[in-house]
């Protein structure tokens, strides 16, 4: 009895490490929407140079953030994130990324002021809005909460509720992953070089 302890216990632990192990090293697996919840569907907006399609970008990867240019904390935060995961990124594959912003606020947030804003964390960075209507289909497509908040007793006169997280675009045009709020810029760095051509 001892005896076959001492061989199944070794071979056991050895299963065990090697699930372990798989499981830490497994892609993560790609996000299924619910039936009936969001798409991820193609979508247009207006940006200071024009009209922009995640369509046009097929052939890149695109981060795609839902954001505001009045907001305190949240979204400055990760355009910052994202600018030092965009710096870790080869020459080359900066060149096959787009980070793009979509104003969820386009009362306050027209094209040249959302230029204006992304520019400030990286020149390459593109931002745009839509009609309100045009923007809630686009929002409710991704799956992107976004509520006006009034009386906030702030210097503006509203902040908006919004979603955090970022979305990674493969360049097959879906999506490849959620990037949440708070990851490290070199692990967003390392999902967007995973999900290069």
């Amino acid at each position: 009895m001892k005896r076959a302890l001492a061989v199944i216990a070794p071979v056991g632990l050895g299963l065990l490490f090697g699930m372990l192990l798989w499981v830490r090293t497994a892609p993560p697996e790609r996000p299924r929407p619910p039936t009936g919840a969001a798409t991820y569907s193609d979508f247009r907006v207006t940006t200071a140079s024009g009209a922009l399609s995640l369509s046009d970008l097929r052939g890149q990867v695109v981060v795609l953030y839902f954001g505001y240019t009045s907001c305190p904390d949240i979204c400055p935060t990760t355009l910052a994130t994202l600018k030092r995961a965009y710096g870790m990124l080869s020459p080359k594959a900066q060149a096959q990324t787009e980070v793009v912003f979509v104003s969820v606020d386009p009362e306050r947030d027209p094209p040249d002021r959302l230029a204006e804003y992304v520019r400030y964390f990286d020149p390459s960075f593109r931002a745009g809005t839509a009609e309100p209507s045009t923007l809630e289909k686009i929002t409710r497509d991704w799956g992107v909460f976004h509520r006006k908040v009034e009386g906030t007793g702030s210097a503006m006169s509203y902040l908006v509720d919004h979603t955090t997280q970022a979305f990674l675009v493969g360049a097959n045009g879906e999506l490849e992953r959620v990037l949440p709020h708070g990851m490290p810029a070199e692990d967003a760095a390392q999902a967007i070089r995973t999900a290069l051509p």
